[in-house]
């Protein structure tokens, strides 16, 4: 006698295979400028205020749970961070209709070999950013041409956020229907639901 398949085997399939394609999407998003996930909204939250900006994902790690992202160490988000570090960010992805909603909790690091390798890798204009000699959000009274390259050409300022993500949720609209679906993490282990769209 035969087994009674097991209709939820397929949806269980599914439901790994969507989380497998949001993950690939997602770290490819850095290498690809195109992708609408490689400029996700990153969300925080503090003394009863939130506030939100536009990232650039500048790397991906599947096997560590986490994304990468560059910011200027003197940002008034930095402080937010030390003091709450938990996040919340947001992207989607037009060309395959992929909405991620990602939560996590952020570190932030302005030394050692692994921010070193990435102030190295940056290029010329990527290292702009960092080289204003006031913080960014300083009022002025004019927007400046071009800054004025403090003594050690902006390495000082720069800084790596590494987000863990612990909550990964992913919505495709590509499919009759849509699917969504949510994964929490316990330890090293995502557990799925589907969710209603």
């Amino acid at each position: 006698m035969s087994p009674t398949p097991d209709p939820k085997a397929g949806f269980d399939a599914a439901l790994a295979a969507g989380f497998d394609r949001a993950w690939a999407l997602l770290a490819a998003a850095p290498g690809d400028p195109g992708s609408g996930l490689r400029l996700p909204v990153v969300a925080t939250a503090y003394a009863g205020e939130s506030d939100a900006r536009v990232m650039v994902v500048r790397a991906v790690d599947r096997a560590a749970h986490c994304l990468t992202v560059y910011t200027d160490s003197r940002a008034a988000k930095v402080a937010v961070l030390v003091a709450a570090p938990r996040v919340a960010v947001t992207g989607y992805d037009t060309p395959t209709r992929l909405q991620l909603r990602l939560h996590g909790a952020a570190t932030i690091a302005t030394t050692g070999n692994a921010v070193d390798a990435a102030w190295a890798a940056l290029t010329a204009g990527g290292r702009t950013a960092y080289q204003s000699i006031q913080p960014p959000g300083t009022p002025v009274a004019q927007p400046q041409a071009s800054p004025v390259p403090p003594p050690d050409d902006g390495r000082a300022n720069f800084a790596v956020v590494t987000i863990v993500l612990d909550r990964f949720e992913w919505l495709d609209l590509a499919v009759p229907g849509h699917r969504r679906a949510i994964h929490i993490r316990d330890g090293v282990d995502w557990r799925g639901t589907w969710l209603v769209p």
